[in-house]
């Protein structure tokens, strides 16, 4: 149904201005290059719990560095089959031991996570038919992309 396209510029852009205050709480610089320009097929209120966790994972990691060097750097473009939405932290990064089963269920690098978040994420990433991945970091933190998809399953 047509309610179920969204354009994620405008949910980033909107859900950051609703989280400025938890932002400037934890001193974390917001960045954003937001460039995608188009609908995508994907639920608001499913994007919107995508970027909830991923900025929660983002706070947590952002907490272990200097408040000086807590950035968030978000961007998003267009492919030819999917929007990408790139979630980039300078926060303290995920072990090497980590990475490759952080997207699976029960999986956690916090003390006391339960391992449902990022799993979580993907199941609803995957169920649109598109990707989440965990990208390198290039500097400090955790990078993650979103890729979804630019058609729906009714009308590819």
């Amino acid at each position: 149904k047509p309610s179920d396209w969204v354009d994620p510029d405008a949910v980033l852009d909107r859900f950051l201005s609703q989280q400025q205050r938890l932002l400037a709480q934890h001193h974390i610089r917001a960045n954003t290059q937001l460039e995608a320009r188009v609908k995508v097929p994907f639920p608001e209120d499913e994007l919107i719990h995508i970027l909830t966790n991923l900025l929660s994972n983002a706070i947590d990691a952002l907490q272990q560095v200097p408040q000086t060097q807590r950035e968030l750097n978000l961007r998003t473009w267009c492919e030819t089959e999917r929007v990408c939405i790139e979630f980039h932290d300078t926060g303290c990064g995920i072990a090497p031991d980590k990475k490759n089963n952080l997207f699976n269920l029960f999986s956690t690098t916090k003390r006391n996570g339960m391992g449902l978040g990022l799993w979580l994420v993907r199941y609803i990433v995957e169920r649109h038919d598109g990707r989440i991945k965990l990208l390198p970091a290039m500097g400090p933190g955790a990078r993650f992309l979103v890729q979804l998809s630019r058609h729906s399953a009714a009308n590819p």
